[in-house]
């Protein structure tokens, strides 16, 4: 039905003489919304197409398409319409054991949201960290460092709105989880131990589709103004040395995709000791058996504070550059002859204060960014340094 009034409604347009230029074809996606109404209008307007009376006119003739072409059904409930929201479930008792079976739009929302884009400064795309307006204590009852949620918000369903479309569920892990469901989750370490303007969510299964990263959400995010590219890691080479302990040796560039400049925690400056107590390095899961082989046996060192970090760790990396480095891990299992996938998470230190987050040269970027999946081959020859053939995956 969405697709018949479009189709009527961009024939009306085309009538008066109107054009469509590439702009404007993806808010096709967006006509169950009276967003559609504004951005289309404003576009069109902007490219010199509409006057004043024109404008009036096609506004109260899309507005009446959008209202008289929504889809028929169940509501969605009591969501308001803000471009992006976080709500908990009607009855918060309610845990994600219970809802597994359950559709998505099966599920009855609270009245009001816990958290919405008014309340953001920002979102780091890469990191999926959320930068807040405010403090996280008025979101987290009692709030402090090293915080512990409350009992009754163990395994605590949530679900990521767009504009009246229900994107996602994710859950609160506590203390007190038993399991780990393969959603995206906020980890109480995480709320803990980031600063106190920034919620985290986390997406831990490797090889896996991230539901954070919905094209829908990212779309009203960069519409919208809170939307940061943050970083993308690419894995570029591999080494492999096999033996009983196995040693990898892998490139990996740190591409700056962001508005800001960037400070990126760098192993060159580190070492790799260091480095590695934030990172794994890559993980292999064979494209035969499954089986996944990481540098279980690695020797990280540490900082003695969990919160402890200098300046002298990072590089600053100008929007639109990448730095480059190779680096060295020994801790492998041996890795068998064969084909694999190749994954890994760039991290750093998050607890990086609000008031030394910033200065005029730039940002420390903070979070976790997962690579592409990678296809990678090696050969079987013990003893050797062997270059791992990287494929499609």
């Amino acid at each position: 039905m969405k697709k018949v009034c479009y189709c009527v409604f961009v024939r009306i347009l085309r009538t008066c003489g109107f054009s469509f230029p590439s702009p404007l074809e993806r808010h096709r996606a967006e006509f169950d919304s009276c967003l559609f109404v504004g951005t289309f209008v404003r576009e069109l307007a902007i490219i010199g197409q509409l006057n004043k009376e024109m404008i009036c006119i096609i506004s109260s003739c899309a507005l009446v398409f959008t209202i008289s072409c929504s889809d028929s059904g169940k509501p969605l409930g009591p969501i308001k319409g803000e471009l992006f929201a976080v709500y908990f479930l009607r009855d918060t008792s309610t845990t994600m054991e219970q809802i597994l079976s359950r559709k998505i739009n099966e599920l009855e929302l609270a009245g009001n949201p816990w958290l919405t884009s008014d309340d953001i400064d920002f979102y780091d795309w890469s990191s999926h960290c959320v930068y807040l307006k405010k403090g996280k204590g008025s979101f987290f009852p009692a709030y402090q460092f090293f915080y512990h949620f409350p009992n009754s918000w163990t395994d605590r369903p949530y679900v990521v709105v767009l504009n009246n479309r229900r994107c996602y569920v994710g859950y609160f892990l506590t203390q007190s989880s038993i399991h780990q469901y393969a959603f995206p989750f906020i980890d109480i370490l995480d709320v803990g131990m980031y600063p106190e303007d920034i919620i985290h969510s986390q997406w831990v299964f490797l090889f896996g589709e991230d539901a954070r990263n919905n094209a829908d959400v990212k779309m009203s995010l960069m519409e919208n103004r809170l939307f940061h590219a943050g970083l993308d890691v690419q894995i570029d080479s591999l080494w492999i040395s096999n033996a009983d302990t196995a040693t990898v040796q892998y490139k990996i560039s740190i591409v700056n995709h962001d508005v800001d400049n960037l400070y990126v925690l760098d192993p060159d400056k580190t070492g790799g000791g260091l480095f590695h107590c934030y990172n794994n390095g890559p993980v292999f899961k064979s494209r035969t058996t499954g089986v996944m082989y990481e540098a279980r046996y690695k020797e990280a060192h540490c900082p003695d504070s969990s919160t402890y970090w200098t300046p002298n760790w990072f590089t600053l990396v100008e929007s639109g550059k990448s730095i480059h480095r190779t680096i060295r891990l020994k801790g492998y299992p041996y890795i068998p002859k064969g084909d694999y996938l190749c994954e890994m998470t760039y991290g750093g230190p998050v607890f990086i204060k609000k008031e030394q987050r910033t200065s005029a040269e730039g940002r420390y970027w903070l979070g976790d960014a997962r690579t592409k999946v990678i296809g990678a081959t090696t050969q079987e020859r013990p003893g050797e340094i062997v270059e791992m053939r990287i494929i499609a995956k």
